[in-house]
């Protein structure tokens, strides 16, 4: 459902909520500071201070939802849009029905500045169609307030009903640049998404076989240029086809998602870990030997028997490694590690071995 009414990008998911990070604090102090200068200037208008204090509680809690919850913004969002909307409205209602015209006001006031601030957030919270009902909702209580001021109100003249044609236009106009903004960016956004996913692993959300590939071309090359040593470690389930008879695809699926969520927290922050394949996997070593890289195959083999899974218990991991040579091409390395892969699994399976 929430598909529906939200981007579910993480990437844009993480940006929205460091732009949140950047913009609440400024709002709660702006907030605090007109507070103050209200209590100071001895405002009797208790409205305009609750106003205030409630916007103030609302980014607080919304802060502290931020900070407990990293992974998911859409309380928060729900959140604001709620608070803005009321907020924006009340005072829309207000300012319209009470202050325009009267003592020859002919101005919206403040509120007119903050119409922008509403409708960009409702296209920054929702997908395009979602914000543009919202929007179009916001609009038709503005136009109703319009036609109720300029029917009923008793300072009604040529002055307030330009002001209130205006402010509609440019709402209007408003709305309508920025729902063909989104579209674009929806446009680039499906760009980036179909860009990630030809070079991500769908169910583990690792790199892929076209991804390694790549990345393994180019620490060859640099690697070459550099002397520096380089390894691989290529390695799979043992005996996943029977875990899959057993306890069917679905498990086998969770249960690769969650020895890849287990291996790259153990993994140095200079490996490269990605699905070669089905039940395979492929890591690419910079900076390790073929002692260092045995060492850690063999950490990673003993970390993964002592594991406990959450479907299956148990699993074991069989492991090829090899060492870059000097006249290697990637298929050379390869073609190594998947014949020590392959004496791992004749020995015995649960075991790491080399070629040279």
């Amino acid at each position: 459902m929430t598909s529906y009414f939200f981007y579910t990008n993480q990437a844009l998911t993480q940006l929205k909520r460091r732009i949140y990070l950047a913009l609440i604090p400024i709002f709660i102090l702006s907030f605090g500071t007109v507070c103050l200068l209200v209590l100071s200037s001895g405002n009797s208008d208790m409205g305009k201070y609750v106003s205030l204090l409630s916007q103030i509680g609302v980014l607080v809690l919304c802060m502290i939802l931020l900070w407990v919850n990293k992974r998911n913004t859409n309380v928060i969002d729900i959140l604001l849009f709620l608070s803005t909307t009321l907020i924006y409205n009340s005072n829309l209602s207000f300012n319209i029905l009470t202050e325009l015209g009267n003592n020859g006001n002919v101005h919206l006031g403040p509120i007119a500045y903050w119409m922008a601030t509403t409708y960009l957030l409702y296209f920054f919270i929702f997908k395009r169609k979602v914000a543009l009902i919202f929007s179009v909702l916001a609009l038709s209580y503005s136009v109703i307030l319009s036609s109720i001021h300029t029917l009923t109100s008793p300072f009604s003249d040529s002055n307030t009903i330009d002001t209130l044609i205006q402010f509609n236009m440019a709402t209007i106009g408003f709305i309508i640049c920025l729902y063909f903004t989104q579209h674009i960016f929806e446009g680039f956004l499906e760009v980036e998404v179909n860009k990630r996913n030809a070079v991500t692993d769908y169910l583990t959300g690792l790199p892929n076989r076209r991804n390694l590939d790549n990345v393994l071309q180019e620490k060859i090359l640099a690697v070459q240029n550099s002397k520096q040593p380089l390894s691989i470690i290529l390695f799979d389930v043992d005996n996943f086809k029977r875990i899959n008879d057993i306890y069917g695809h679905e498990i086998g699926d969770e249960v690769l998602v969650e020895l890849t969520t287990y291996l790259s927290k153990q993994l140095p922050t200079t490996a490269h870990f990605g699905r070669w394949g089905g039940e395979e996997f492929l890591i690419i070593a910079e900076n390790l030997n073929k002692i260092e890289c045995i060492k850690l195959g063999e950490t990673l083999r003993e970390i993964i028997s002592n594991h406990h899974f959450q479907e299956v218990g148990s699993i074991t991991c069989s492991f090829g490694i090899a060492e870059l040579q000097t006249t290697d091409q990637p298929k050379d390395l390869l073609k190594r590690a998947d014949e020590a892969l392959y004496l791992a699994k004749e020995y015995g399976k649960n075991q790491v071995q080399y070629t040279a």
